[in-house]
C-alpha cells in the first residue's frame, strides 16, 4: 500500500485500489464497507480499514488542494483500463467518439436538470434484451438509461450496482 504524502502518491494509491477493487471502487466508500461478493467476507480488517480511510482522507485533501476532482480521476483511470466486471464491460466515450459510434447526436444532449454530459459510458452485458446500455455522466451526477423507458439517477457506482443486480 502506498502511503499518501503528495498528489503523486495519492494518484498511485488510487490506482492500486482501482486495480484491486475494479469498477466497484468509489473514493467515498469507507474501506470497512468493501465485501467479497462471493464469500460475503470483508475485504479489509478493522486495522487496515482505518489505515486505508486515513490514506483516502489525505488523498482527497491533496486533490482538493490541487483543484482536481478525485471522482473524475478515478473514473478516467478505471475507464483507461476498461472496467471489467463479471459479464459486464464498460467503455468511456467522449462527445466525438459517442456521436461517431452511435451516429446519434441526441446521445449528447443537454439535460435541463443536470447540464451537459461529461462522458457517455457504453456498457456491454450478457442480456439478450439489452446487450448494450448507456450511462450518461453529468457534472451533477450520473443518469443511466435503458433505451428510453427506464431511468435511474445516482453515482456511477449505484448505476453499476443496479446493472449488475439486473443483468448479471
Amino acid at each position: 500500500m502506498t502511503i499518501v504524502t503528495s498528489l503523486e502518491t495519492a494518484k498511485q494509491f488510487l490506482n492500486e485500489e482501482i486495480a484491486y477493487l475494479g469498477g466497484g471502487f468509489n473514493p467515498d466508500t469507507p474501506f470497512e464497507d468493501y465485501v467479497d461478493t462471493r464469500s460475503g467476507e470483508k475485504l479489509y480488517n478493522k486495522r487496515n480499514a482505518v489505515l486505508m480511510n486515513k490514506n483516502m482522507t489525505k488523498a482527497v485533501d491533496f486533490f482538493e488542494q490541487a483543484g482536481e476532482d478525485i471522482h473524475e480521476y478515478c473514473l478516467n483511470q478505471a475507464a483507461s483500463k476498461d472496467i471489467v466486471l463479471p459479464d459486464l464491460k464498460m467503455e468511456r466515450l467522449n462527445k466525438e467518439s459517442a456521436e461517431k459510434r452511435f451516429d446519434d447526436h441526441d446521445i449528447w444532449q443537454e439535460s435541463p436538470l443536470y447540464g451537459y454530459p461529461i462522458a457517455v459510458w457504453a456498457v456491454k452485458t450478457t442480456s439478450e434484451e439489452f446487450p448494450e446500455l448507456f450511462i450518461t455522466e453529468y457534472d451533477k451526477g450520473v443518469f443511466w438509461t435503458i433505451g428510453h423507458n427506464q431511468n435511474i439517477v445516482g453515482t456511477i457506482t449505484e448505476c453499476l450496482d443496479f446493472l449488475i443486480n439486473r443483468f448479471i
